[in-house]
């Protein structure tokens, strides 16, 4: 847990006869930090007017960021409640973005405790794993035209999704196939002037935005010690994205004391080496509900890159174990 200090944690400024506010001094404006230059950020601000030095008013939760702020029209935080080691946050409806505090760690929800649904305009990433690309193809139905073309490449077709009309059409030698980014379509009709076409191209199936099998993994159980050097992938085949996947839970137990563990990827993007940090796990005194931690590092990888792991044990036992870990590890292709 780290501790900051806010400063200034007070400032004191006097409000002229027309209302005005100014510094102490009333020489100029008065100054406080915005939210948005503290260090810890995301803090908020009792206001208290004070006319004639006699207390009339406290407006508490404001969030002052920015150069400028009035007064007139304040803004107020949303109450935030975060409970440590186990990240649970209760809120009231929150109005800014939300940012990590370090890219490519954090996880929404998990493979135990995944949420119900997700209600959102746009999703970005270098892997959606998941969730479907949908598209338009380009091409006017008229009747005649039997050849469509989606943005990108579908290498496996028969996992894709074509509906004509909000109807599912199915993939089959006697209805259409794709090849390459081409959907030719087979059927005695092809679709008509005014037709709606709607292809899915789900991730996974080898579309842009999805992934195209695992090229590389690791399973370790029961390991004490940190590992060296790890092969996932010895060289990939091409310049491109691909996604590092892992799971890492305790194994045995201290009985007293504590210790973590720790693992570091290791790839080449073709402008230099690059490494990327899993989350620590704690390796504790008994099995709990937390006790394993998984996430995905989206990396972008040169011809001939490999790509590998290390791990690193920390701390020990005071008495009993040596506790361990268990490591599943997998690379795939998602260009």
């Amino acid at each position: 847990m780290n501790i900051g200090v806010l400063a200034p944690q007070q400032t004191t400024c006097a409000i002229q006869s027309n209302g005005t506010l100014k510094n102490a001094a009333s020489t100029g404006v008065c100054t406080v930090w915005g939210n948005d230059v503290i260090s810890p950020a995301n803090t908020t601000y009792q206001v208290q007017f004070k006319p004639g030095n006699v207390l009339t008013n406290t407006v508490s939760q404001q969030c002052i960021t920015g150069s400028t702020y009035s007064l007139n029209a304040p803004k107020f935080c949303p109450v935030t409640n975060i409970v440590p080691q186990y990240n649970t946050i209760t809120t009231s409806p929150i109005t800014s973005n939300i940012v990590p505090a370090t890219p490519h760690v954090f996880t929404l929800g998990n493979a135990q405790a995944p949420y119900a649904a997700i209600y959102v305009d746009n999703i970005f990433g270098a892997g959606v794993g998941g969730a479907p690309q949908v598209t338009f193809p380009t091409g006017i139905p008229n009747g005649v035209l039997r050849q469509f073309t989606v943005p990108v490449a579908n290498f496996a077709s028969s996992t894709s999704l074509l509906f004509l009309n909000g109807t599912l059409v199915p993939y089959g030698s006697s209805t259409y196939t794709v090849t390459g980014s081409t959907i030719n379509w087979l059927a005695p009709t092809p679709p008509q002037t005014g037709d709606a076409i709607l292809y899915i191209i789900w991730s996974g199936s080898g579309g842009g935005g999805g992934g195209g099998g695992s090229i590389g993994d690791s399973d370790v159980t029961n390991q004490s010690a940190s590992q060296g050097t790890t092969n996932l992938v010895a060289a990939v085949s091409s310049t491109g994205k691909y996604r590092i996947s892992y799971y890492v839970a305790q194994n045995a137990l201290c009985t007293t004391g504590a210790r973590s563990v720790l693992l570091t990827f290791y790839w080449n993007d073709g402008l230099s080496n690059r490494i990327a940090n899993s989350i620590t796990l704690t390796l504790g005194q008994s099995q709990q509900l937390f006790g394993s931690v998984q996430g995905v590092i989206p990396i972008y990888a040169s011809v001939s890159s490999g790509i590998t792991y290390t791990s690193t044990v920390s701390g020990s036992c005071v008495t009993g174990g040596p506790s361990s870990y268990d490591a599943h590890i997998a690379v795939e292709s998602i260009q």
